[in-house]
């Protein structure tokens, strides 16, 4: 008897869950192809949309399944956070080692810095709210610091393992590979998982006067920062 891989297993599971989901979205009345509902889906779908103060569609909108399923969201999240340091690469200071420039003003102006300054975590604010349209609690204390921005991570629950890391993902690291809240002394966002790998691909702003896709060893990685949990839908 032919063995399967745990690969093809899984595989297997998931077509069998959409198979299963397909058929419970035909019994309610909804083509799963064309996203149409029959009557009493759209009657339910409307109950819900209200109780949630979703705008009532009737439909199986984005806003609504982002509501019906949050990893949907996080997921779209975090690869608006990948696209937005690709969209931005190679932005760099005018002149070089100034922590200043058109693009780099910008970024500091938008956490509130009218004169040069690191802007490593600037960059995350700025791709966050342009690029990925955070819309969840804003960072206590300055927006603009490393440190800050690990305390308040910490405070507010979204600093998961390394193991549970995906790209898209705010990562901070420690030069010195003491891991400690509070200590982090450059930040950037994950391009590749992190997890039982010696290095990994991220991109960062102020690397190398620059935003800059370069790798980092995993080592020397402080916390890894959820964002998309405080995304609200």
């Amino acid at each position: 008897m032919p063995t399967t891989t745990p690969k093809t297993r899984v595989r297997n599971k998931r077509r069998l869950a959409a198979a299963c989901k397909a058929e419970h979205l035909k019994l309610t009345g909804m083509n799963a192809r064309s996203k149409n509902v029959g009557t009493r889906c759209r009657e339910q779908l409307a109950i819900y949309q209200k109780a949630h103060k979703l705008t009532v569609t009737e439909r199986f909108d984005d806003r609504t399944l982002d509501h019906l399923f949050p990893g949907r969201a996080r997921r779209r999240f975090r690869l608006a956070m990948v696209t937005g340091y690709r969209t931005l690469r190679d932005v760099k200071e005018v002149p070089i080692g100034s922590n200043w420039g058109p693009m780099v003003k910008k970024i500091l102006a938008h956490v509130g810095f009218t004169s040069p300054a690191a802007w490593c975590c600037a960059t995350v604010w700025y791709v966050a709210d342009l690029f990925a349209h955070y819309d969840g609690p804003r960072q206590t204390g300055s927006r603009a610091f490393v440190p800050d921005l690990e305390e308040w991570a910490k405070t507010k629950g979204i600093i998961v393992p390394l193991r549970k890391s995906r790209p898209g993902m705010v990562v901070t690291y420690c030069w010195d590979g003491v891991r400690r809240v509070g200590q982090g002394d450059h930040v950037g966002v994950l391009l590749a998982p992190a997890w039982g790998v010696a290095i990994v691909r991220t991109g960062g702003g102020n690397e190398q006067d620059r935003v800059k896709i370069s790798v980092h060893s995993v080592s020397q990685i402080n916390c890894v920062i959820d964002l998309a949990r405080l995304q609200r839908v």
